[in-house]
């Protein structure tokens, strides 16, 4: 949990690198998508609480699946503007 805040730090700067001129609207929807999923994964493990810690848990594995592909799909996405790039 120490390094959350260096990684979601770095993780907006690299967004609004990738922005320029839209950089405060990047800044904008990112972090109210963060708060947004917050709130609903709040309200996934309320409405999933069984007095056991299983609706944290599958909470928090749905929510560490989500990430996984959301990276590999910006390493797929990069990789193929690299390709790009390097053919011009």
């Amino acid at each position: 949990m120490s390094l959350v805040n260096a990684i979601g730090t770095n993780c907006l700067s690299l967004l609004l690198q990738q922005r320029g001129q839209q950089a405060g609207s990047a800044s904008a929807l990112a972090i109210s998508l963060q708060f947004g999923m917050g709130a609903l994964a709040s309200v996934a493990v309320s409405w999933l609480q069984d007095d056991t810690p299983f609706a944290m848990t599958l909470v928090m594995a749905v929510c560490a699946a989500l990430g996984w592909l959301g990276q590999r799909m910006s390493v797929a996405r990069i990789g193929s503007q690299v390709q790009q790039s390097g053919s011009e």
